[in-house]
């Protein structure tokens, strides 16, 4: 049984989200996602009146997802210490921190599970909100 991992603020689900957990879930039997606090998306510099949606409301949008098996909240500015505890044989990246240095590549070289970067659709919170915004001047 191979047991995935992502990790990410989830905030407004878009049809990106939805694909990049779709393709997660076809290279995984389990796929468990971490999502961050409010507290630590607004850590994360995520722009004013981020996150838009409640950590709780989050939570409850994506455990309602048909590729998502699991789902708990982290309040650290990274999953490390959940990736440690879970020990899942694959995380899941989006492509776009594919050259950067992500602090969960050596989690998972410790742990003996590798990083798997998912390609990105051009849709996410912050287009949609800068497309609603356009819209209403």
């Amino acid at each position: 049984m191979i047991i995935g991992t992502t990790n990410g603020v989830f905030d407004l689900i878009t049809p990106g989200h939805i694909y990049f957990l779709n393709e997660c879930k076809k290279n995984c039997d389990i796929l468990i996602c971490l999502l961050n606090t409010d507290e630590s998306v607004r850590r994360l510099g995520k722009g004013e009146g981020r996150p838009y949606v409640n950590e709780w409301d989050r939570l409850l949008v994506i455990r309602g997802l048909r590729d998502v098996d699991a789902a708990y909240l982290f309040n650290d500015s990274d999953p490390s210490e959940l990736l440690k505890q879970i020990k899942p044989d694959i995380h899941f990246k989006d492509d776009e921190y594919k050259d950067k240095n992500i602090p969960e590549e050596p989690v998972m070289k410790e742990i003996g599970g590798i990083v798997c970067y998912i390609p990105r659709l051009p849709w996410s919170t912050t287009s949609v909100v800068d497309r609603i915004k356009n819209s209403l001047v």
